[in-house]
């Protein structure tokens, strides 16, 4: 029994900023145990699952979260899996990079991102692009804030990389 996995990407609608944002989604195509229960296509009707689909479904979905939680997700721009370790909470650190989004931003993040820390990348996206750091958009020690640095903004973070120029182009 192999499970295969395909991604593709959702566009949903930021209400505090009404802008869409694109997010990539894993699905399984592994069959789902039906125990002879029929599941119905229209989303009103309650469906009634037997408690050892529901321990199925659930553990699927735990072992999808744990793949997705130790590596990246392989895109057109960045084609290669990069795994990350597990780093205990008390060596990790969590580290903003101004500018992430750009060609050595995003070079840093893969390299940071893959030796276990938080990353919070922060960008206006005037000469970065989304599509450099976007393999890690699922991760869950990744965040991508969309934010000039010339505004001021609070953050909690142990270290700071400030890698954008204002003043360029």
């Amino acid at each position: 029994h192999e499970t295969r996995f395909s991604f593709r990407e959702e566009q949903t609608t930021s209400p505090a900023t009404n802008s869409r944002i694109k997010h990539p989604r894993i699905m399984s195509s592994s069959p789902e145990p039906t125990n002879g229960i029929k599941r119905h296509s229209n989303a009103s009707s309650p469906t009634t699952d037997s408690p050892a689909a529901k321990r199925a479904r659930l553990e699927r979905y735990v072992a999808d979260q744990q793949l997705l939680a130790s590596q990246s997700i392989p895109t057109s721009h960045t084609p290669h899996v990069l795994h990350t370790t597990r780093l205990p909470d008390s060596k990790r650190k969590k580290i903003l990079i101004t500018g992430g989004a750009g060609f050595v931003g995003s070079h840093l993040t893969d390299r940071l991102m893959s030796e276990g820390h938080e990353v919070v990348v922060m960008d206006n996206f005037f000469t970065g692009r989304k599509a450099n750091v976007e393999h890690w958009l699922h991760h869950p020690n990744f965040s991508l804030v969309r934010h000039d640095v010339i505004q001021p903004i609070l953050l909690e973070v142990d270290q700071i990389y400030h890698l954008a120029c204002p003043a360029s182009p």
